[in-house]
């Protein structure tokens, strides 16, 4: 059981290890930069308890409640993104579906995790190639072991592709 206070990185580094056999240090404990995501969620407590999680693995974590912040977070790109998880209804605005496509034409091939209490049917036709869909309610493990994987796999990706400029 988590206790307040306590930092749960160690386990969800061996966790992210044990299932998807790669190894997420928590970057703030070896002095090293956290890896910025943006969490696109519009219900106060679920953000704090996904942020706590991510901090913890080692994630800098931007929260933008609405659509609309998101989008602005995006286009101002103050650090670039690593990747985004997204609820998909967020009141009055854009929602997850339209936030997370127009992250992909910003950063190409950005990783993408949706959550959502409904919209999980709407997955296949509505999201992004290569991206993860958790339905509400999940562990904050889930999403942790989600953002690792699409990371690593973004990574691998990248190291594999050839590059044009050569």
């Amino acid at each position: 059981m988590h206790e307040p206070g306590r930092n749960l990185s160690g386990v969800f580094s061996l966790y992210i290890r044990a299932l998807t056999n790669t190894y997420i240090p928590n970057k703030q404990a070896h002095g090293m930069n956290l890896i910025p995501v943006p969490l696109v969620e519009d219900e106060p407590l679920l953000a704090l308890d996904v942020e706590t999680a991510l901090v913890d693995a080692g994630y800098s974590v931007v929260i933008a409640p609405t659509g609309e912040e998101a989008l602005a977070a995006l286009a101002s790109m103050q650090v670039p993104f690593t990747a985004i998880i997204t609820d998909i209804r967020l009141g009055k605005g854009p929602d997850g579906w339209a936030v997370a496509k127009r992250a992909r034409e910003l950063i190409a091939g950005i990783p993408v995790v949706y959550m959502s209490g409904d919209s999980a049917a709407d997955w296949t036709s509505m999201g992004v190639p290569t991206s993860v869909m958790l339905s509400k309610p999940m562990a904050m493990s889930q999403i942790i072991v989600a953002l690792a994987h699409l990371i690593n796999a973004n990574q691998a990706s990248a190291i594999l592709s050839p590059n044009s400029d050569g």
